[in-house]
């Protein structure tokens, strides 16, 4: 048999301590309590034990604690002994006396304890004698009282024997037995890394939506890992569709919850719910306690009792209410009849006017069918969420909001907005959900705005450059100057630059140079930064620095990313670092990319190559999670030009070969360029300046500067080194 440090991910070194025990039991005896959550691993560490002793040729002897029978005497022993109740003749007459007794056998008297828990070590030290021993008790916690003494006498003396005596035991169960001295393990939950492993292999084809989710909520419990996922369908499971709040648990994690939830006082629950809707964090208990006045038999105590029963603490200081483990807060939410959650909900609503953001969820989540008002506050939500970065955040209450709207009208923008944003989010699968929902319930979308979501989809997604040109040019040119906001027309005209910028041909601008005096100035600015730089950027410069040194502390990311594209076109990226550096901070995915990619490029320069590297490592895992697959090229350029220049021509050619092969059937001559530019690199790398020459002259003739190719600086002084070096 297998350590199990392949089989149970995570586990290495309880699996470890377990072998050693049972290998070691000819030696010494052992006795050791596993303890930890409900779903942790207990009981599958215990059934590992159980199969590697079997392989070992061991006896195995196991009970397991059940909670109908924890009022029963001696149910739990009678499991451990019923495999040697043939060889109890063998005892001493008292012993079995003692024996027969305690299980039902002779009814005239109670057992001695003292002879009892003789005669069942003396039946575990009988079986010993030919074959060891591992006695394994699960579910201690519900073990009677009585079973519990022996098997504590049982278990204090296996040091002098061939017996293994392995138990688990759930924590917080304040009436759980005390194995006196016995050796604990702690069995915690799994680290993110190990959580994500498991996940990964129970379920493979969930999206990255739905990993995220479960690997939050799960909090390292492997039970919970496994089951949750099998609660949602397939489109859930994918990330098309939005997931539940909270998700639900597996029916066997629903069931050990339900239980101990359900023997609480009514009062002791609705506090508990409370506190569950209203979140984590300092101030939660003054929150709960502020919305529990309301009910009759509020009683201040309520929370008490819970905090006794293991299932939260409390600290006073910080007025913190923290659920023992997160899975307590999603069985207690999920067990919660819809119309009290609401209540609950209207509740925290009411108390929490000083926090709009979290006042608005509330509200959606009270409401039962349309509700303009909850709307309306998820929508300023989403505002202050995208001023802070948070476009996932953002997005989610745009959906929402959209759910909530009795008007087609205004149901159609949210759901457009939410797609924009989500977008910008990295969350393309989202974005198409939502487009799809605004096609199959034919709402009146305004033109523009459909345009811009499916483009920036396209964009990044697909890599349709130009898809993007086609559709958003055609909405461009149904509008007027001044007949939408400047963000709208911004955020077209932003996607269809980079649709020309990626496409690298001189005829795909007029779409642009048509629509530009209907964008802002930054667009123009922008423009004339990054279409023809080599005629069009002379003043650039001066005009970038004006804008930076007048900007307003909340400078919107619509406007942000025009400036991060001026100055990464002119080489002046770093010239304003620390101006990049608080727009990204509070900016979306998408302008945190923008800044990745220009400041690579500047460390390039600057000869810090680790540097670049570890951008572009961090940027193809993000861009790759987000399914961004245009970012995850820009990245890859980002490894070829430390790969070209450091002379590692084997990672060279995969990256360049994997590019090559997505850009050339979508026609994107920035891709190819950037493949040819690093190729050319590393062909002066190695003294091969034909080659180079080969390269670079096809992208930029000796003598002639193209026309809206805005790249050429980047590869000028390599091509002047090849035209010298070979004559």
């Amino acid at each position: 048999m297998q350590s199990g440090d392949t089989a149970m991910i995570g586990r290495a070194a309880e699996v470890a301590l377990l072998g050693s025990a049972i290998r070691g039991v000819r030696e010494t005896g052992a006795a050791l309590l596993l303890r930890g959550d409900p779903g942790v691993g207990k009981s599958a560490l215990l059934d590992w034990a159980e199969e590697y002793a079997r392989q070992a040729d061991f006896r195995v002897l196991r009970a397991v604690g059940v909670e109908p029978e924890s009022e029963l005497a001696f149910a739990a022993l009678h499991q451990v002994l019923y495999p040697l109740l043939d060889q109890v003749e063998s005892l001493p007459t008292v012993q079995q006396a003692a024996l027969n007794r305690a299980f039902g056998a002779d009814e005239n008297a109670a057992p001695d304890r003292c002879a009892l828990s003789s005669a069942a070590l003396a039946l575990v030290s009988q079986a010993a004698e030919t074959q060891p021993v591992l006695l394994v008790v699960d579910d201690v916690q519900w073990i009677d009282a009585s079973s519990a003494q022996v098997l504590d006498f049982i278990q204090r003396r296996v040091c002098a024997l061939p017996v293994v005596f392995l138990a688990a035991v759930r924590v917080g169960w304040r009436n759980a037995p005390d194995l006196a001295g016995i050796r604990t393990v702690e069995v915690a939950p799994l680290t993110p890394p190990e959580s994500a492993a498991l996940l990964a292999r129970a379920h493979p084809d969930l999206g990255p939506a739905a990993v995220q989710r479960i690997l939050a909520e799960a909090a390292g419990n492997p039970l919970a890992l496994v089951e949750m996922p099998a609660r949602l369908n397939q489109r859930q499971q994918r990330g098309i569709d939005p997931l539940p709040s909270p998700l639900p648990l597996g029916e066997r994690l629903e069931a050990i919850f339900a239980g101990r939830l359900g023997s609480l006082p009514e009062v002791t629950r609705s506090g508990l719910l409370l506190a569950a809707l209203a979140g984590g964090g300092a101030g939660g208990l003054r929150t709960v306690r502020a919305a529990a006045q309301g009910r009759e038999d509020w009683d201040e105590q309520a929370l008490q009792v819970a905090e006794s029963s293991g299932l939260i603490t409390i600290d006073p200081e910080r007025e913190e209410i923290v659920f023992r483990h997160p899975l307590v807060r999603s069985a207690l939410v999920r067990m919660t009849p819809p119309t009290v959650r609401r209540a609950a909900h209207r509740a925290l609503a009411e108390v929490l006017a000083e926090d709009p953001m979290r006042q608005a969820w509330h509200l959606a989540d009270a409401a039962d069918g349309p509700d303009e008002s909850a709307a309306q506050a998820l929508e300023h939500a989403a505002a202050r969420a995208l001023n802070c970065g948070g476009a996932a955040e953002a997005a989610a209450a745009l959906s929402r909001a959209a759910d909530l709207s009795g008007n087609p009208l205004n149901r159609a923008r949210r759901l457009v907005e939410a797609a924009v944003v989500a977008v910008q989010g990295g969350q393309m699968d989202v974005a198409e959900r939502l487009l799809k929902a605004c096609e199959s319930e034919a709402l009146p979308v305004d033109p523009l705005r459909r345009a811009t979501a499916a483009a920036f989809l396209m964009f990044h997604r697909d890599g349709d450059l130009e898809g993007v040109q086609r559709t958003v040019a055609s909405a461009l040119d149904g509008i007027s100057a001044g007949e939408q906001p400047d963000s709208d027309v911004d955020d077209a005209l932003f996607v269809l630059v980079r649709a020309c910028l990626g496409l690298g041909r001189a005829d795909r601008w007029e779409p642009v140079s048509r629509a530009l005096d209907k964008g802002s100035p930054c667009a123009r600015l922008a423009y004339d930064a990054t279409a023809d730089p080599a005629r069009t950027a002379h003043t650039v410069a001066e005009r970038l620095r004006a804008t930076v040194a007048d900007l307003p502390p909340d400078l919107p990311s619509w406007q942000a990313r025009w400036l991060i594209l001026a100055a990464v076109h002119i080489d002046a990226f770093s010239d304003f670092a620390d101006v990049w550096r608080g727009l990204t901070l509070r900016s979306a995915y998408a302008v945190q990319q923008m800044a990745a990619a220009a400041s690579f490029y500047d460390a390039y320069l600057h000869g810090r190559w680790d540097e670049v590297e570890a951008i572009a490592e961090e940027g193809i895992e993000r861009a790759s999670f987000n399914g961004d697959r245009f970012q995850v090229h820009v990245m890859h350029y980002a490894a070829a030009l430390v790969a070209a220049s450091r002379g590692n021509d084997e990672r060279l050619a995969v990256l360049n070969t994997e590019s090559a092969d997505w850009a050339r059937p979508r026609r994107l001559n920035l891709v190819l360029g950037m493949v040819a530019e690093t190729n050319a690199r590393a062909a002066v790398t190695r003294g091969a300046y034909e080659e180079a020459y080969t390269y670079l002259s096809a992208l930029t003739p000796p003598g002639v500067l193209p026309p809206f190719f805005p790249y050429f600086h980047r590869v000028f002084l390599d091509l002047v080194e090849a035209c010298v070096r070979t004559g």
